[in-house]
């Protein structure tokens, strides 16, 4: 398995964009004004890992099929996509804020071991089957690359929750 960048930064580009309005975004803002910074990172950083290498291996198993219909069904996967985040996008901008339950439920402070296992468990399940987590299938299969396309959606996903960290000081 031998690493190719220009896998690696087209996965990054590819899935960043879709990573910034993420519901995991808000949750580990959310996670990082009321626990420890450096526990949050740590568990988000398992969980996004987690996902990127189980999105990797279902892709390196859909790489064993003919490529011209892989080639199809990846394309399909990414117009639906992009067509899913316009969709959600659209219905983000109309709603309002956050339930209040949520926040007081967030805001009791936890151990460092306790704050790292609910944000793996928090962020882990709620990227389970998400778009970029498909997308990074796709990818995998599409490249036959899953080292590249692994370490390239782990960065965008990283790079998502350091974001929304810096704007929880």
């Amino acid at each position: 398995m031998s690493f190719d960048f220009v896998v690696f930064v087209t996965t990054f580009a590819l899935i960043l964009p879709a990573e910034l309005p993420d519901k995991s975004f808000i949750m580990t803002l959310v996670l990082a004004t009321k626990q420890p910074r450096l526990a949050v990172w740590i568990g988000a950083a398992i969980a996004f890992g987690l996902q990127a290498v189980i999105a990797v291996t279902a892709g390196g198993l859909l790489s064993a099929l003919p490529r011209k219909p892989v080639v199809g069904v990846v394309i399909a996967i990414f117009v639906a996509g992009a067509i899913f985040l316009f969709r959600s996008a659209w219905k983000e901008r109309r709603a309002v804020g956050v339930d209040t339950e949520e926040v007081a439920a967030a805001a009791t402070r936890r151990t460092w071991g306790s704050a790292i296992l609910l944000t793996l468990g928090v962020i882990f399940t709620a990227e389970w089957g998400d778009i970029t987590q498909i997308s990074a299938a796709a990818n995998a299969a599409a490249t036959g690359n899953p080292l590249s396309v692994g370490l390239g959606a782990w960065l965008a996903e990283r790079s998502e929750e350091h974001t929304s960290e810096l704007q929880s000081h």
